[in-house]
């Protein structure tokens, strides 16, 4: 017997018919048999005979071991046996808190994984291999401080011909060591942080590196973080007006400030900053290449372009969000330059200004035109809805200038000599850039009065932002009947009105907060009682913390627009006086309330959940009391007014006794107690979370 190598396998000799068995053949393997005769004329050979042994299966294990932080889904913790060769997929789950980063064992070191850094990949079974995911804690918030650098530790100090060395802890991002540069944050992020930077002035060009990061000033969110005010850098001084109210990147060398070159998508945020000092042929400011990224309340000043259609901001086949950012006083040193210069792009304007860049605001040298809304853009009323060409009117236009709105009413001033005292000065003009944004906008950041609508610019829906003749805005509905002639309020009183109304009043010195309770004045012992806040009652959707007043959110809803509780008679009276309204009189209220006279309920003749939150359904599903709906969750009924039965009671003007009363019943109510003719008689100092008011005039 002979294999195919020509091989001599076994020899067997006999005469006769015979058998013989041979074993210890290769699995798989063909072989080649032949018959030798042997006779006394000489051996003779017969035909050559071929065969192939059956394949016997091998089996291969491979054993996965369990990590922290994170599960194998497939094909589990355990060793499982696997027939050889084959590829079996692999995939991992990174927990609540925790990154992937790869895998690791004896089958990555032998270069069986497809791609050991992907949570869902395969794995070659040739051998017995073992794997372990790896996954990383995250960091939810890392910090970043120029001045730690400046305020370190000396780590080698020289003593005549020795040098003694401290040994000191490297930033970790942590609030109490936290990095010195945003480059070295953004290294460090895994994906999914938030990166704050103290104020300060950050001479460095930062690329994201495809993260998914949200970068931000601290100056933008922290009410107590009040941005510097003089910066000096080498070789350059900022005028004695350019304290600027963000904090400041200014580019390091020739190059962009900013770089999203790596598929960056939406979810890389850059918030708060001033992008300044760029140098480029193109992109001083901002280079985006084949990315999504968005920039919001930024202001893009200062920065120079020298190559054709060069522009502080390019996009090369990116789709760049910009929301709220002001781009200005920008120069290209070609006549075909921009501020921003878009090719093959899909970027997107909302809330913006540019303004005073040369040679021209914005270019599309190749594909379409961005999407822009509610932009003011000068030269140009570009497509859109909402967008103008008007001037600005900047406190000071100019590199390293202000470029706060002036208003009238209220203009944030940050170059007052006290850092620590906001100061809001009254020009002699308005910008018409003031409630102009997009009505969807958020705007709950800005200072009463803010006419409920966002500004434009970079400090639009911030602290910061400048102020309008605009108080507390209540719809109103004209009625005619009965008991009642005049106009009654569409909705009660939200949440949000009456947080408007609080920032107001304690501006103005008429109210005072103790232990958590609103009060008239100032005299905490004896003044009446207005309004209780959250910390105070759980119940109120208004909190209050370093001398402001915001409204809370609950299971990711907003609260805004959710009828106040916790306000007691006083409080309701107070903001109705403030506001040039008064209370209904429980007969006024019932007039209106039962419609014709033919109405048993504010809501009709009849009660349900279907029409009103009453008896706790809860429409919401809230995971805790009040179970209060936005105001006009339910249809209008009478006059075109809502929720006149249930939701929250209401107070009236009318008194009983010591008693105030109320109408209309509350989410918490029973039907009967939600007819338009129960009266309740409540303490005139109770705050409770189901009563509420509307106002009328």
């Amino acid at each position: 017997h002979i294999n195919t190598a020509k091989q001599t396998v076994k020899t067997v000799e006999g005469t006769g018919d015979f058998a013989q068995l041979v074993e210890g053949l290769e699995s798989g393997c063909t072989y080649v048999y032949q018959a030798l005769a042997g006779n006394s004329v000489g051996d003779s050979a017969g035909q050559y005979l071929e065969f192939t042994t059956p394949t016997v299966p091998s089996f291969v294990e491979l054993t996965v071991l369990p990590a922290t932080g994170g599960q194998v889904l497939a094909p589990g913790a355990g060793t499982y046996e696997y027939e050889s060769p084959q590829s079996v997929p692999i995939t991992a789950l990174a927990g609540e808190g925790y990154l992937f980063l790869g895998w690791s064992g004896t089958a990555v070191a032998a270069g069986q994984v497809a791609d050991a850094s992907a949570a869902d990949t395969t794995v070659a079974m040739e051998d017995n291999y073992s794997l372990q995911p790896v996954f990383a804690e995250i960091n939810p918030v890392l910090y970043v401080d120029a001045q730690a650098a400046a305020n370190g530790l000396q780590v080698g100090t020289a003593v005549g011909s020795f040098v003694t060395m401290e040994v000191v802890e490297l930033p970790d991002g942590t609030i109490n060591n936290p990095f010195v540069t945003i480059q070295q944050a953004i290294d460090a992020a895994l994906g999914g942080e938030t990166i704050l930077v103290l104020p300060g002035f950050y001479v460095e060009s930062l690329n994201f590196n495809g993260k998914a990061i949200h970068v931000m000033s601290l100056a933008l969110v922290d009410p107590n973080v009040m941005a510097v005010r003089a910066i000096l850098f080498p070789g350059e001084e900022l005028n004695s007006l350019g304290a600027i109210d963000t904090t400041i990147i200014h580019g390091d060398s020739e190059g962009p400030v900013v770089v999203f070159e790596s598929g960056e998508g939406a979810d890389t945020v850059l918030s708060g900053f001033t992008l300044t000092g760029g140098l480029a042929g193109s992109g001083s400011a901002i280079q985006c290449s084949q990315s999504g990224p968005t920039i919001t309340h930024c202001v893009i000043a200062g920065n120079a372009t020298t190559s054709l259609t060069g522009g502080a901001v390019n996009t090369v086949q990116g789709a760049a969000t910009f929301i709220n950012c002001t781009i200005a006083d920008n120069t290209s040193l070609d006549v075909e330059g921009a501020a921003v210069v878009c090719e093959d792009s899909n970027d997107v304007f909302i809330n913006c200004i540019l303004w005073s860049s040369h040679p021209d605001q914005i270019v599309v040298v190749s594909g379409n035109d961005p999407l822009i809304e509610y932009c003011n853009i000068q030269g140009r009323i570009w497509p859109g809805t909402g967008n103008t060409t008007a001037d600005p009117c900047f406190a000071l236009s100019g590199e390293y200038g202000d470029y706060h709105l002036q208003s009238a009413f209220g203009r944030y001033d940050p170059n007052e000599m006290d850092p620590n005292v906001p100061v809001w000065v009254l020009d002699q003009v308005t910008s018409p850039c003031i409630d102009m944004g997009d009505p969807g906008s958020p705007f709950d950041s800005e200072s009463i009065a803010n006419g409920y609508r966002v500004n434009m610019g970079a400090y639009g829906d911030t602290k910061d932002a400048s102020r309008s003749d605009v108080q507390v805005e209540v719809d109103f509905v004209s009625v005619s009947e009965g008991g009642f002639s005049g106009e009654m309020s569409r909705h009660e009183i939200t949440n949000g009105q009456y947080c408007e109304y609080l920032k107001a009043a304690l501006a103005e010195g008429m109210i005072t907060v103790h232990n958590d309770r609103v009060y008239a004045g100032s005299d905490t012992e004896y003044a009446a009682a207005y309004f209780d806040t959250f910390a105070q009652s759980e119940d109120s959707q208004i909190a209050y913390s370093s001398g402001t007043f915001w409204v809370r959110s609950r299971d990711g809803l907003s609260m805004v627009n959710h009828p106040v509780v916790c306000v007691t008679w006083y409080g309701a009276t107070a903001f109705a006086e403030y506001n040039g309204y008064r209370l209904p009189s429980q007969e006024e209220w019932q007039a209106v309330a039962d419609y014709d006279g033919s109405y048993s309920f504010g809501s009709g003749i009849s009660i349900d959940p279907s029409l009103v939150n009453y008896h706790q359904y809860n429409p919401l599903k809230l995971s805790a009391e009040p179970y209060t709906s936005p105001v006009g969750y339910y249809g209008d009924f009478g006059y075109g007014l809502y929720e006149m039965s249930g939701n929250v009671s209401e107070w009236t003007a009318s008194i009983s006794g010591s008693s105030r009363i109320a109408k209309g019943g509350s989410w918490a109510s029973q039907f009967r107690d939600c007819t338009v003719k129960v009266a309740p008689e409540y303490s005139p100092d109770s705050a409770n979370g189901s009563i509420g008011f509307r106002v009328c005039r």
